[in-house]
């Protein structure tokens, strides 16, 4: 049974403008229905601050963490 916090590879995401991809998506919580909240998770900054770490403001909302760069290889 998946639990919050795993990793998982999702071959073909599917992101907001039809674009497909593979991602590693972050198990963050489940809802009573089921549905699992995910975290995608992302190599380039785009301009997402470091500090804080978690951030609410457009254009993207993002939690930076310090794990290691080969963590999802």
């Amino acid at each position: 049974m998946p639990q919050p916090g795993e990793v998982y590879h999702y071959p073909d995401y599917v992101f907001p403008d039809a674009e497909q991809t593979d991602k590693y998506v972050v198990l963050l919580g489940q809802l009573p229905g089921g549905d699992w909240i995910l975290g995608r998770t992302t190599s380039r900054s785009h301009g997402r601050p470091r500090n804080p770490r978690c951030n609410h403001s457009d254009p993207y909302p993002s939690f930076f963490s310090t794990l290691p760069a080969d963590y999802f290889e």
